[in-house]
């Protein structure tokens, strides 16, 4: 027996779900399933009962789920205590940030932990949406804030929301359609269309799904490197794209923005990290989100 086999049968116990769970841990439902037949194999007994269509536990299983979440627990705090016992009351947190993004509620919890933890040490890093999710993985940052698309595209992990948005046309001042009151895509049919490449960010599936919502093809699509690219090619005006607005706090005076059709447009900032992760000081972290959350 070993602690996956236990998060895995937690899991299952509070889905009551093989599927649902499987999909959670990111494994196949097979491989699931047979972990959690070994498991019962060496404890000689009946965890879960497997019906037709359902499953339940059985009251060892329920015996064993209340043991097994005291259990994790208990070793989560035993890493905490040995954490701080090497470093003393001391601490180090890395956090990625998506480039270009202004959020001020990102620095508000940064302000607030600090002032919470003053003796843990807070590096702060900058990336592009894939270098982010390559951080993350490789562990050299402990949680990142992105945008809500991206996570489809990071396994084994756990996110917070931190605030819900809407995409708006970004467009040049210097272009022709920039005095309009509004814009929809209609107005777009003869301009290119600026996008991420997709092998850096998953938006570019979000922006093409808002365009097959309204029955939009662009005359041009322009895939791009970055937000940064994005960025000059807009200002150049050398196409139209959908960006959250807060990017463009320094950019207003070259360019403007139009709110963009709701349905398909719409993300969130969010908080990501890893399951596995066990860095002490996350948990403070994530403790100082939720109580940031709940005051707003």
């Amino acid at each position: 027996m070993d602690l996956i086999q236990i998060e895995y049968f937690v899991e299952v116990a509070d889905k009551l779900s093989f599927t649902r769970a499987a999909e959670t841990l990111h494994i196949s439902q097979p491989a699931l399933s047979k972990q959690i037949s070994l498991l019962e194999k060496e404890l000689g007994v009946i965890l879960i009962e497997r019906k037709h269509r359902s499953i339940e536990l059985t009251e060892c299983g329920r015996i064993f789920l209340n043991e097994a979440k005291q259990l994790q627990a208990q070793v989560q705090k035993m890493i905490r205590k040995v954490h701080r016992a090497k470093n003393g009351t001391d601490g180090t947190i890395n956090v990625g940030w998506l480039k270009t993004i202004n959020d001020d509620r990102f620095v508000k919890i940064l302000y607030r932990f600090k002032e919470k933890f003053p003796n843990y040490t807070v590096r702060v890093f900058k990336f592009e949406f894939d270098e982010l999710r390559d951080r993350l993985d490789n562990g050299s940052v402990d949680i990142i804030f992105t945008l809500s698309f991206e996570r489809s595209l990071i396994s084994n992990a756990s996110h917070r929301i931190i605030q819900e948005k809407s995409g708006c046309f970004v467009i040049s001042k210097n272009h022709a359609l920039a005095g309009k009151s509004d814009l929809a895509f209609d107005d777009l049919k003869q301009i290119p269309f600026i996008v991420i490449d997709r092998g850096v960010s998953a938006g570019a599936q979000m922006i093409q799904d808002s365009w097959k919502a309204q029955g939009y093809t662009p005359s041009e699509i322009i895939y791009v490197p970055n937000l940064e690219t994005l960025l000059n090619y807009v200002r150049l005006g050398m196409g139209v794209s959908i960006l959250d607005k807060s990017i463009l706090k320094s950019l207003e005076e070259e360019i403007v923005s139009f709110k963009a059709p709701h349905s398909r447009s719409s993300f969130s900032d969010i908080a990501i990290w890893k399951k596995t992760n066990m860095n002490p000081v996350l948990t403070d972290y994530l403790n100082t989100i939720q109580g940031f959350l709940t005051e707003i």
